[in-house]
Formats: structure tokens, sequence, C-alpha cells
């Protein structure tokens, strides 16, 4: 049984391999996110309207958490209209509004969506 699920594992390691990674993106267009969400110290997620989502790695000093923190948007790339790697987002105290850090962007990478739960018929 073993040698059978090595055999199957080996036959579809090309297919794997040749399966090409996502490409990485300078900007996304700014209507079109509905939240930031850091899914680990220096990496967020875009979560945008559609059906990918971003990753982004800001750096390690990009603090930030949504539950006391606002992310106020300091454009250099795309202007007005797009968020883009280089563009930096202050990270304020929502109570206190007090400053403490920055987010510097990196590129956007693509990810999935997870599926929706399918809606139930009554």
């Amino acid at each position: 049984m073993r040698l059978l699920a090595l055999t199957l594992l080996l036959a579809a390691t090309p297919a794997l391999a040749q399966t090409p990674a996502p490409k990485s993106q300078s900007c996304v267009n700014r209507q079109s996110v509905r939240t930031i969400t850091p899914v680990s110290p220096g990496l967020l997620r875009f979560e945008m309207n559609g059906r990918t989502d971003y990753l982004n790695k800001a750096g390690l000093g990009c603090d930030y958490n949504p539950d006391f923190d606002t992310l106020i948007d300091k454009p250099v790339g795309g202007g007005a209209s797009e968020i883009c790697a280089g563009d930096v987002f202050d990270i304020v105290d929502r109570e206190i509004h007090a400053y403490h850090g920055s987010c510097s962007l990196g590129d956007f990478t693509p990810i999935a969506k997870p599926p929706r739960p399918a809606a139930h018929n009554r």
C-alpha cells in the first residue's frame, strides 16, 4: 500500500512542478479593497471585492492590530486610484490618536479566496 501511495505521489510530482506560481503585481485598485487584515508580523492580507485576495509582505516594523489601530495611507506610487508597492501606511492608535509605526508595502501576491458556503434554500 505504501509503495502504491509513493508511486502515485511521484507520478503527480511533474504536474505539480509545472503549475505556475501566481504572479505578483505592484499595485491593486484602491476601490476594490474591502479590508486589510494582519496575517503575521509584517504580512498583510488585502481582502478584495472579487475572486482574488492579495498578500503583502510589509516588513517586520508593520505592527498593525485592527482591533485598536487605524491605517492611514500615504500614497507614493499609484496616486489616488491605486495602492502600490512603496506606499506607506501610518499606524495610529484609534483611542488615543497616537502614531506608533508604519508599514511600507511590498508587491502584492495573489491568493485564491476560500469557497463560500452554499446557500440553503428553505
